[in-house]
């Protein structure tokens, strides 16, 4: 889903935060009508961006893995 709003130009974040989620829970899913016996894991925000943000630069690969050691 992710993948697909950013083809199409729009912004999306991944919201997974379960403490937030269960605390706000009841509110959303009167909100966005879900039955009460169903379960929030998670929410996709869609929107259009304000603006472009260039990617992040990436750390290089050996300084992420580990062999064993230090």
């Amino acid at each position: 889903m992710l993948l697909a709003a950013h083809a199409l130009g729009l912004g999306a974040v991944w919201l997974g935060a379960p403490i937030a989620l269960k605390k706000h829970s009841n509110e959303i899913k009167k909100l966005l009508k879900i039955p009460k016996h169903c379960e929030i894991a998670s929410i996709v925000a869609l929107g259009h961006p304000v603006s472009k943000l260039e990617p992040r630069p990436q750390d290089e690969i050996k300084d992420k893995v580990h062999f064993e050691r230090w």
